[in-house]
């Protein structure tokens, strides 16, 4: 009967992981005890979506992009970033800027890393924490690793039930021994099954107060997938990631696609590999929307009038769209294999 005692071990694995995977999953769907229900109310801006969709790495590649597509960053296919414009407006911004250095051009994925570990993100992740709107660390850690622990009582229970049966007496038989075992097993990959449907998305960034809001949010079809290029006039402000809400994209479609009709007229850029380290003695080309009026001409010669910027205009509105498609589906959202390249630190690197 001494097999007896491999069944009590393997159903004590079993049923300590289990409530322990069920007790993390439970507290990772919870959130914070104080959580602030005054975040919940207001629009994300695309920093928060970024980081609720792909988590600090996420929003280390939006302000990649957002500052390349301002052309104060130029990001190359070799995986080089080089500064343009050192001024920074706001602490993401500087935080990249100190991560490339005084030397004004990096590899990116040390500068990815370094942004994605850098207070501000830090910030960001607590002030979406205390919303309710993100999973803890803690919280996310203990699901890893209360699954972890689910994985290992698997592992015990084969190793138990293997000695138990050959220690058993032919007597007492194999089958009876063998069904005993299974219960405990069924168990544990049942639970493993469970959480794999249920609890894996608590160990992402976004909790399902969380997963609610980015539910929400209209994201503009896949195959208008974020152009390389500028899409802001060049007479207006540049569209900042971190000072407005994520748009409603109810009317995003009609913007984007209004967007690319504008582009005959010069309002949208052309779309081009971007310059950096290995890109080529190239220098980047102009954007169509900062030529000049006599070189914006009409066919009848003469030059084209300056429109006034429009915060709310089609170009801007599709610029927030586009840079939402970012954020929510991060690298693959980009239509120029360079800029992707670029991101991954090279065209044979790959995205943690």
């Amino acid at each position: 009967m001494l097999w007896v005692l491999f069944l009590v071990i393997a159903w004590v694995a079993a049923f300590v992981t289990c409530a322990r995977l069920c007790q993390a999953a439970v507290a990772a769907a919870q959130g914070p005890d104080a959580a602030s229900s005054t975040g919940r109310d207001r629009a994300l801006t695309l920093y928060e979506a970024a980081f609720l969709s792909g988590g600090p790495y996420r929003v280390s590649d939006l302000a990649l992009v957002a500052m390349h597509r301002e052309r104060r960053l130029l990001l190359a296919h070799t995986g080089w970033v080089t500064v343009v414009d050192p001024v920074g407006r706001d602490e993401m911004e500087r935080s990249l800027l100190r991560a490339i250095g005084s030397a004004g051009q990096a590899p990116v994925p040390p500068v990815r890393s370094a942004v994605a570990a850098a207070e501000p993100v830090r910030a960001l992740a607590d002030r979406l924490v205390m919303a309710g709107l993100a999973v803890p660390d803690a919280a996310r850690a203990g699901v890893a690793a209360a699954i972890a622990h689910v994985r290992g009582a698997c592992a015990l229970i084969l190793v138990s039930a293997v000695a138990a049966l050959v220690m058993v007496p032919p007597e007492t038989g194999t089958g009876t021994v063998a069904a005993w075992f299974a219960l405990p097993l069924v168990a544990t990959t049942g639970c493993l099954a469970i959480a794999r449907v249920e609890v894996h998305p608590y160990t992402r960034w976004a909790s399902p107060a969380g997963q609610q809001r980015l539910g929400q949010i209209l994201v503009p079809p896949r195959e208008d997938r974020l152009p390389g290029g500028t899409a802001r006039p060049a007479d207006g402000p540049a569209p900042h990631p971190g000072d407005r809400g994520v748009p409603d994209a109810r009317g995003e479609r009609d913007a984007w696609d209004d967007g690319h009709e504008r582009g005959d007229r010069g309002d949208r850029a052309d779309d081009q590999p971007p310059a950096g380290p290995g890109a080529g003695d190239d220098a980047p080309r102009a954007t169509a929307g900062a030529e000049g009026p006599a070189e914006r001409g009409v066919p009848g010669g003469g030059p084209v009038p300056s429109e006034p910027y429009d915060p709310n205009g089609p170009a801007e509105r599709a610029e927030r769209a586009a840079l939402t498609i970012l954020a929510i589906h991060g690298a693959a959202g980009l239509s120029d294999p360079a800029l992707r390249a670029a991101l991954r630190g090279g065209r044979r690197r790959t995205l943690p």
